[in-house]
């Protein structure tokens, strides 16, 4: 079930920042008292993030918040901007900075279970994705973001558990979709593995080969787990929490 858009101005950078936190998705922003000022300005910065024009991103949101400093929602697409540069130490300031203006900017605390994920901090990972989910229940990214990280600590059956709690709330999204199915796989159920397979591709899932790649013992979500030879490192990283913390093995 799709969240309820509440009518809060910009949707494209709140669509975008919801969608870096965890997949791009339109939803209702739990945090209305964004400082956010110049809404058109910053929906043109993130549309160019949005193209993958990172660098550019960057430049540009330090001008906006140079002259928006207390906007949370431009500091929250900052800490992303920063997660996708993998300038991580930047991206923890950046959304410190959100939460110091917005105690209930719910993405930016997401944000900083992604940069835990990366640093193979599991446990600080989960306990950032419950506090964002404790600000908005409703948040169904966060329960997806919960299964990469009880995947990787071989918490299989909590893993099915927070992706199924995902699906309930955002069974239209491609990314949440996905990692449904890859934690079926982990609980040795093919016929809903493949079943949501096909979901997510329906839904628009544009990294299905890495899925079967997962399936097939190619490659592995598992900290320290060998693939096939030849698996690059980039193709490791295909299926990035950037966009909806689908398994990055």
């Amino acid at each position: 079930m799709k969240r309820v858009n509440c009518g809060i101005p910009s949707a494209s950078a709140v669509h975008l920042m919801v969608g870096l936190a965890v997949a791009l998705v339109v939803g209702c922003d739990a945090s209305p008292q964004t400082k956010t000022t110049d809404q058109a300005r910053l929906d043109q910065i993130a549309l160019v993030f949005e193209s993958g024009r990172t660098v550019d991103a960057i430049s540009q949101l330090h001008a906006y918040l140079s002259d928006h400093p207390t906007d949370d929602l431009g500091w929250t697409i900052l800490g992303n901007a920063y997660i996708e540069n993998d300038q991580l130490d930047e991206a923890i300031k950046s959304f410190k900075t959100a939460l110091r203006h917005n105690p209930d900017r719910y993405q930016a605390v997401s944000g900083q279970g992604i940069i835990h994920r990366k640093r193979g901090e599991y446990e600080d990972a989960m306990a950032s994705y419950r506090a964002a989910i404790k600000i908005d229940p409703s948040y169904a990214e966060a329960y997806s973001s919960m299964t990469v990280v009880a995947l990787k600590l071989g918490q299989d059956e909590d893993a099915l558990k927070f992706a199924m709690q995902g699906y309930e709330l955002e069974g239209d999204h491609a990314g949440i979709a996905a990692n449904l199915a890859v934690a079926y796989h982990y609980n040795n159920d093919t016929a809903n593995r493949d079943r949501m397979t096909v979901i997510a591709d329906n839904l628009g899932y544009d990294k299905v080969a890495t899925l079967q790649q997962i399936y097939s013992g190619e490659l592995s979500i598992r900290d320290g787990d060998k693939t096939a030879a030849g698996s690059s490192e980039k193709s490791k990283q295909e299926m990035r929490e950037t966009k909806g913390e689908s398994p990055s093995p």
